[in-house]
């Protein structure tokens, strides 16, 4: 069964730079598929539970992230919470 992490980097609507996450990514023994959407500043990661944690996919994307310049842009979603980089701090968002 697949497990899904979702996270918007800001200022990520330019297609030149989604894909540095895809290959980088895609790497990772775990993760199974990779889907950018650009338009929205979101890179959704499917994985494994049975071959990485989300804690370990979060990690491999701040990772990620800090390589390509995008190290304080990273917007973690998870179950409706939002969370801010590795500060690992819920932020308030408006419903």
């Amino acid at each position: 069964m697949k497990q899904r992490v979702e996270f918007s980097v800001m200022s990520l609507d330019c297609i030149a730079c989604t894909p540095v996450f895809r290959r980088e990514l895609q790497k990772i023994d775990g993760i199974k598929e990779v889907k950018e959407l650009p338009l929205l500043n979101k890179i959704i990661v499917e994985f494994d539970p049975a071959g990485i944690n989300k804690e370990l996919v979060r990690k491999e994307i701040e990772s990620v992230a800090s390589r390509s310049g995008f190290k304080d842009r990273v917007v973690f979603h998870d179950r409706g919470k939002v969370f801010q980089n590795n500060a690992k701090k819920e932020v308030k968002t408006q419903e």
